[in-house]
């Protein structure tokens, strides 16, 4: 069942009730696969949560975002800031579209959610691969964690009426696969030295988004994985080259 491939990630949740509502709703729509990052109140939670105590209960517990997201496939990010670039963001409903579509292909998928006070970091959103944005009104534009929660496990279970809408792309890394490359990237800008630090950071993040834009497979992440190895002891030998001729 497609269900059981979706994770439902709370990032450093402060508020027992939220964590115990949080579990409630995903109970009331059939998902139970919780993952909680540096929660606080946790017992408390369980008792709170009545119909979903077993979600709340079975809970896998992680001291680490990228620890908790590492062996899945496609990770969407919830966000209520809505300044960092309209072209990232995607609504719920689309999303969660695309999420199901993943996980009735048999991958297990993730939606991340920030805590109470700030929500995710714009360096966790940037690790993610969709940003999913609620549009509301702006002088009541913040969401309460547990209806978040609330909303996108309805948004997937709405994805059980009617055909089911298949992504193009099936054969995705996990998440932990796709942060080497990365970070190999993010190497290869360092030993550039006549590149401005700005201009290293914007086409980073522009890279990253070209690929989320477009997903790669597994496959295509090998490929990638072996070109930036080679370019890396390319630009490694550069370097040492440079420091031996001063």
């Amino acid at each position: 069942m497609f269900k059981d491939n979706v994770y439902f990630i709370l990032d450093a949740s402060q508020l027992a009730n939220n964590v115990a509502q949080a579990g409630r709703a995903m109970g009331n729509f059939g998902f139970s696969r919780l993952r909680l990052v540096n929660p606080m109140n946790l017992p408390s939670a369980e008792r709170m949560a009545r119909g979903g105590a077993e979600v709340v209960r079975n809970a896998e517990v992680f001291t680490d975002l990228q620890e908790a997201l590492a062996d899945l496939h496609w990770v969407v990010g919830t966000t209520g800031k809505d300044g960092i670039g309209q072209e990232e963001l995607v609504r719920p409903e689309d999303a969660m579209a695309e999420l199901a579509g993943l996980a009735q292909a048999g991958k297990k998928v993730g939606i991340v959610f920030g805590c109470e006070h700030h929500g995710l970091t714009n360096s966790q959103l940037r690790t993610l691969d969709r940003l999913a944005h609620v549009p509301t009104q702006p002088d009541c534009a913040s969401i309460n964690l547990a209806q978040s929660v609330t909303l996108f496990a309805w948004e997937l279970e709405k994805t059980n009426i009617g055909a089911p809408r298949i992504p193009g792309f099936l054969d995705p890394p996990t998440h932990q696969k796709k942060q080497q490359l990365f970070v190999k990237l993010d190497r290869a800008f360092q030993d550039m030295d006549g590149l401005p630090e700005g201009r290293k950071a914007v086409l980073s993040d522009g890279i990253r988004m070209y690929f989320n834009r477009a997903p790669m497979s597994d496959k295509d992440l090998g490929f990638w994985l072996r070109s930036m190895n080679l370019l890396q002891k390319q630009l490694t030998e550069l370097v040492a080259m440079r420091k031996g001729a001063k």
